[in-house]
């Protein structure tokens, strides 16, 4: 009987194995070609003196006034340089509840702080890794249809080696995990954010793989979070007040004036003066030479 309920629970422990942990490692383990190429749903933060003079972030705006969950308040797994756990709401090795920052400016309540672990090499990557179930919230047929994901990234510290932030996701057909996006290479003050379509996706999986040398290199994942997009959301506007915009001016079309090849000169309102004067003049010298000779002629005829 002991026997028989040993075979049992043997049998249990093997069906288990095959249904739940080989289908996990497996699809683990298709993360193991890793294509670092900047893909179009990360945009790079740029400095612009006039739309975005201090370079920030935009955060998660697409959520309009829809709900939001924070991957970091969901149970996740994962993987950092030195055997931890990437620290929740925390940057690297710091204290769970103090945020984390991007180049040591733009700062986050929520997010994740980690390190990759090991130097990049084609066989062996040394990614860090945070890997969270989030099914319950992308079910078309769920409560809450969530579609899309939302996070900024960046190295922690300004003197950090190069990384590159990209993002998995398992929709649960078996095949695994398979790239959604992916930034460009982070350097010193240069970082981005992710706004990617997650329609269907079971299970995201956040990586951090270094450039080369993965010396100083501990980042951040800030304001990691899903939500059902709003169409009708309005990007932040973080222009300065008394920022404008100063249009070139607009040059006019200059008239030449035609030359006057009458050699009379035009007259001016005092030529025109001193001419009436001088007509009226000769007319009264004119009358007045004709008043005597008006006379002698009325003499002569008497």
């Amino acid at each position: 009987m002991k026997l028989r309920k040993m075979l049992l629970l043997l049998l249990s422990l093997s069906i288990l194995t095959v249904v739940c942990i080989l289908p996990a490692f497996a699809a683990t383990a298709n993360i193991s070609n890793l294509k670092r190429e900047q893909t179009a749903n990360f945009e790079p933060i740029v400095y612009d003196e006039i739309t975005n003079p201090e370079s920030k972030p935009y955060g998660s705006w697409q959520a309009g006034n829809n709900a939001k969950v924070y991957l970091s308040d969901l149970p996740f797994t994962g993987t950092a340089a030195g055997g931890n756990t990437p620290f929740k709401d925390a940057p690297y090795k710091g204290e769970t509840g103090a945020g984390v920052a991007i180049s040591q400016v733009h700062k986050f309540a929520k997010g994740f702080g980690t390190h990759p672990v090991t130097d990049y090499s084609p066989s062996e990557p040394g990614y860090s890794q945070i890997t969270v179930d989030i099914q319950k919230y992308t079910d078309p047929n769920g409560q809450y249809k969530f579609n899309h994901f939302y996070a900024a990234a960046g190295l922690t510290n300004r003197n950090s080696a190069g990384v590159w932030f990209m993002v998995y996701g398992d929709y649960g057909d078996g095949k695994g995990f398979v790239q959604l996006a992916c930034s460009n290479k982070s350097v010193v003050y240069n970082y981005g954010e992710f706004n990617v379509d997650i329609t269907g996706v079971h299970t995201i999986s956040l990586i951090v793989v270094a450039d080369s040398s993965y010396s100083s290199s501990a980042c951040a994942w800030g304001e990691c979070s899903i939500f059902t997009k709003d169409p009708n959301a309005v990007k932040p506007d973080y222009r300065e007040v008394d920022a404008t915009i100063i249009e070139p001016p607009v040059k006019q079309p200059v008239e030449t004036e035609e030359k006057n090849t009458d050699p009379t000169p035009e007259p001016t309102q005092e030529g025109c003066s001193s001419t009436l004067s001088a007509g009226l003049g000769a007319l009264l010298v004119v009358l007045s030479g004709a008043v005597p000779m008006i006379g002698k002629r009325k003499e002569t005829e008497r």
